[in-house]
Formats: C-alpha cells, sequence, structure tokens
C-alpha cells in the first residue's frame, strides 16, 4: 500500500464516524498513480480559496515538514506551500547529507517572501554549504536570520551575511563576526544574540551605535573586552556574560533591563568601576549572576549600578561560591562601610530574589546593606541548597528582625536542581 493510502487511514481514524463520502475531495500522488477520493458528492474547497495571509497564519505554526507535507493535498496544493511558507527552519537532528538535500531543494523552489531563515548546524560538514546559502538569502529581504554553530566551531561568516538590508533580529553561536571594511551597520535591526562568537570589540560597537533600532542585546561567552561603553538610544534589554573589564552605560535613555554575568572570575579581578556612569532612570530589573564577593571590584561595580538605577523595582543576585580569606572579608566589609549612606536608588524597590550559596559573611553584609536601603521593599525570596538549611534559617530569622515588614519567602531544593533553576 503507498504512502497515500496511510494519509487516508490517518483522516478516517479522526474521524471514526464520518463515512468517507462526506470526506472533502482532494488527490494524493504516490510513484506513478493518483489516487482519487470521494468524488461522488462534490463539496466546495473553502480551505483552498482562503486569502493569502489567511492560509499564512494557518501554515506558520506548524513545523517545515508539515508543512511541505501539506503538498499532497491535492494538485493545487502541490506547490502552495511554496508561496505561503515565509518562515524556514531546519533544527532537525539528521545525516549531513540528507539536511543539504532537503535545504537545496527548499531554497530552490520557494517563492515568494522569505521572513526569517534557521538552521542548527550540529558540525562543520555543513560550513561550504552554510557559505552559499547565505549567498542566496542575501537576495530573499530575510528579516531574521539565526545560525547556530558548535561553540568550538569558528565558523567564519562569509561577507554576503552583512548585505541582509532589512534584517530585524540576527542571533549567531560559534561564528566569527568580521565585517567588511565598507560595511556600516543593518539600520533595521532590532534584535542581537551572539554566543560564542569572536569579533573586534571596537568595530562591535561601532556596529551597536550605528544600529538605531537596536533594542535587544545578548552577549555570551564572546570576545572579551577591555572597556565597553555602551551606546545605543533605542536599547531596552541588554544581557552579558563572559570577560570584560568595564561596563559603562553611556548612551542608553531607554534601557529597562540589565542582566550581567556570569563573569570570568580571572578577569573580574581586574573589573574596573567606570566613572561617571550615568543615571539609568529607566531601568526596573537588575539581574546579577554569579557574584562574586571575595572580588571587591565585581561586588562594588554592583553596587554601583544599583546606585544609578532610581526608579528599579526588582533586583536579582545569583552568588557565586566562594570561600574567603579573613583579609578578603574585612576588605569587603570595609568597602561598604565607607558607602556613607544607604543607597538611595533603591527607594522604588519591591521585590528582591537571592540564591545565597553559603550563607557567608561576605554575602549577608551584601544583602544586609541593600535591605537597609529598600525602605519600600515588599517581599525578598531566598533560593538555597538542602546542604545550607540550617544556616540559611538562623541568617533568615536574622533578617526578618531587621526587616519585620517585608514578606520573606525561603525555598530549599537539592544541589542540581538550585544549579540550573531560573528565579522566579
Amino acid at each position: 500500500m503507498g504512502r497515500g493510502s496511510l494519509v487516508v487511514k490517518e483522516v478516517m481514524k479522526g474521524k471514526p464516524g464520518v463515512k468517507a463520502r462526506l470526506l472533502l475531495p482532494f488527490t494524493i500522488c504516490f510513484s506513478s498513480r493518483i489516487a482519487v477520493i470521494n468524488m461522488e458528492i462534490p463539496v466546495a474547497d473553502r480551505i483552498s480559496s482562503l486569502p493569502y495571509n489567511v492560509l499564512e497564519q494557518i501554515l506558520r505554526p506548524l513545523p517545515l515538514r508539515d508543512v511541505i507535507r501539506t503538498s499532497i493535498l491535492s494538485r493545487e496544493w502541490r506547490y502552495k506551500w511554496v508561496e505561503v511558507c515565509s518562515e524556514l527552519v531546519f533544527d532537525a537532528n539528521v545525516d549531513n547529507r540528507l539536511l543539504k538535500t532537503i535545504i537545496y531543494q527548499v531554497l530552490l523552489i520557494h517563492q515568494g517572501p522569505l521572513r526569517k531563515f534557521s538552521l542548527l548546524a550540529r558540525n562543520s560538514g555543513l560550513f561550504p554549504d552554510i557559505a552559499h546559502w547565505i549567498l542566496f538569502l542575501s537576495k530573499k529581504n530575510v528579516q531574521e536570520f539565526l545560525l547556530r554553530c558548535p561553540c568550538d566551531s569558528n565558523f567564519h561568516l562569509p561577507s554576503h551575511l552583512f548585505k541582509f538590508h532589512d534584517l530585524r533580529k540576527l542571533e549567531l553561536g560559534g561564528c566569527k563576526f568580521y565585517p567588511p571594511p565598507d560595511f556600516k551597520a543593518f539600520t533595521n535591526l532590532v534584535t542581537l544574540n551572539l554566543r560564542y562568537v569572536t569579533f573586534e570589540p571596537t568595530c562591535f560597537q561601532t556596529l551597536v551605535s550605528s544600529s538605531p533600532y537596536l533594542e535587544c542585546v545578548t552577549l555570551d561567552c564572546c570576545t572579551p573586552f577591555d572597556n565597553f561603553s555602551v551606546d545605543a538610544p533605542a536599547l531596552k534589554f541588554f544581557k552579558i556574560s563572559g570577560s570584560t573589564k568595564s561596563i559603562c552605560f553611556e548612551n542608553t535613555p531607554l534601557l529597562e533591563e540589565i542582566i550581567m554575568g556570569p563573569i570570568s572570575i580571572e578577569i573580574s579581578k581586574s573589573f574596573a568601576v567606570p566613572k561617571p556612569q550615568v543615571t539609568l532612570h529607566n531601568i526596573n530589573q537588575l539581574n546579577f549572576k554569579f557574584v562574586y564577593c571575595n572580588v571587591i571590584q565585581q561586588a562594588a561595580y554592583a553596587l554601583h549600578l544599583i546606585s544609578n538605577c532610581p526608579n528599579l523595582e526588582r533586583l536579582r543576585l545569583m552568588f557565586h561560591m566562594c570561600n574567603s580569606s579573613k583579609h578578603v572579608v574585612e576588605c569587603f566589609i570595609h568597602h561598604l562601610r565607607l558607602q556613607t549612606k544607604p543607597l538611595s536608588a533603591l527607594n522604588q524597590l519591591k521585590r528582591v530574589d537571592v540564591k545565597l550559596m553559603l550563607f557567608s559573611k561576605l554575602e549577608m553584609e551584601f544583602v544586609q546593606y541593600v535591605l537597609l536601603s529598600a525602605t519600600a521593599l515588599e517581599i525578598i525570596c531566598i533560593v538555597t541548597c538542602v546542604k545550607f538549611s540550617q544556616r540559611g534559617m538562623k541568617m533568615m530569622e536574622k533578617m526578618k528582625q531587621s526587616s519585620p515588614n517585608v514578606e520573606f519567602i525561603y525555598k530549599e531544593v537539592d544541589y542540581i536542581t538550585f544549579m540550573n533553576s531560573e528565579k522566579e
């Protein structure tokens, strides 16, 4: 029995009480034969006559494989997906040879607009072909381009990528990002996500500052910066992890949320607090991942950044597991006590989420200093590992005494969950 017969069985199985003659008329092609189903009572094919935009809304949520399978419905539907499908996502774990064949065939017969192209390249076997595909896509007005390669692959992006003039979202992983000399910016870019991407820091900063509509930037384990000055007037979300020595938000009047960390401990020892740091009036959420309290410079930067966010409403802190010498503890406490007044910027703070690893004196001094400044605080949620439950409960009681009007939420989880879960 041919493949088409299997499809018919699935249709009939979905409607067990409906006889075959009530099904919509369609043809199924398999091998060299055409099976004509239910021509007894013609019924108007209302689906095929739907407007283009309606068909697109119907097919868009489906995986590309299922969209292409609609070609077996009838002669009229055989190439309809070619015109309607504007998003191509190739993320299946299949053999390179098969994946190449599929992508080449899809690109060859595709017609109409192509808004999104996404490819998960699991190994370097696809790299020569990716360059050809990017050349083809540079003529298709692509608005979203996502290419994820292995983190250690260092695939050198071809120059054709920088001709994507309509690009609104760019997501790259495991690539070398070196624009040609005549490239200025992606003038329509809104979202930029880079993971394990190598670039020239100065050129990257120029790209960011020259993208007038750029709203979201994520940098994960990319090329280290010595001094990163963020100049992006439309920026609303900024996330960075990896290695850097200094970050200054120079021109970000619309910035609403910052996520920092983890920052490499080797680099963070030389981390510098930039001065002056502009006031970030629109920031309502700050998220520090892996704060190294035994590195005075990084803890000082965290406090410095907090102090420049007068409308901050939610603060998230995740401390790094570290044991510190008595000298480091004394230096950190001395630094906090040098702050002659509480952080006035925390007058609007409503919630604090903290992951405390050891409930060490360093961590508690940091948290208590923040709590002392947050006069409007309503909730503090502390998540810790069951390994430290006894110590954690003692510390919680102390904090409750100093902040009687604050609701304390205390959670204990196993170590694996603790390391992998995101804060609520």
